[in-house]
């Protein structure tokens, strides 16, 4: 009597290939949550590389500019063109232009800080060759749409200006006078003669997108 080998039969279970399947879906999940964070850190690390290297060109170029600032003095065509600043802004006369090809002449520059609606900052600049100013018969303040945009989205923001001790007093070597102040107005007009230093303190606001 011949007799048939039973062989058993191997597989997955309906519950089991549902169980693989939540499985595979959550390691693809996860992956993908990864994967997003990820990106998202780069194109960030990214922004904030191009944003922070602009904002050093930018600063560099205006300390250029202050640098090559003009004195007035009496026969000099900048002489009605004081160097003049606030807490927020900054004028005067210069030798160097921020503009790319304006190389040659002197030029008179205005820096402002406009308030924006989001009670963020963005810096704004004005210039002007001087020979084109002097060919005008009457000097007016420029209008706003004469300014370009240098950096928007700036969160702490001003200008300061160090001006120079008063006479020593040796009775009382500790009182502030003997020291240079950091005051928040400068009129070279009145005052005859220009601050120590300038101190520009911008903070570009890390959530913005990179200026041009």
């Amino acid at each position: 009597m011949n007799s048939r080998k039973k062989y058993g039969q191997t597989g997955f279970t309906l519950l089991e290939l549902l169980i693989s399947l939540t499985i595979v879906a959550v390691i693809v999940t996860i992956i993908s949550g990864s994967l997003k964070i990820s990106v998202r850190a780069w194109e960030k690390g990214e922004k904030d590389t191009e944003t922070n290297q602009r904002f050093r060109v930018v600063m560099e170029r205006m300390e250029n500019q202050v640098s090559s600032m003009l004195t007035p003095y009496p026969g000099d065509l900048t002489k009605k063109f004081y160097f003049k600043g606030d807490r927020q802004s900054l004028a005067f006369p210069s030798l160097v232009s921020l503009i790319p090809g304006e190389n040659l002449g002197k030029f008179f520059v205005r820096y402002k800080l406009k308030e924006n609606e989001d009670g963020n900052y963005t810096l704004i600049f004005y210039e002007k060759n001087m020979i084109r100013l002097l060919d005008k018969k009457i000097w007016k303040e420029p209008e706003e749409d004469e300014f370009y945009e240098l950096i928007p989205k700036i969160k702490a923001c001003g200008f300061s200006y160090l001006e120079k001790a008063g006479a020593l007093d040796p009775d009382n070597l500790d009182d502030e006078k003997n020291f240079p102040l950091w005051v928040e107005k400068w009129d070279s007009e009145k005052k005859k003669k220009l601050p120590l230093a300038i101190k520009i303190e911008l903070e570009p606001d890390s959530e913005a997108s990179p200026f041009i």
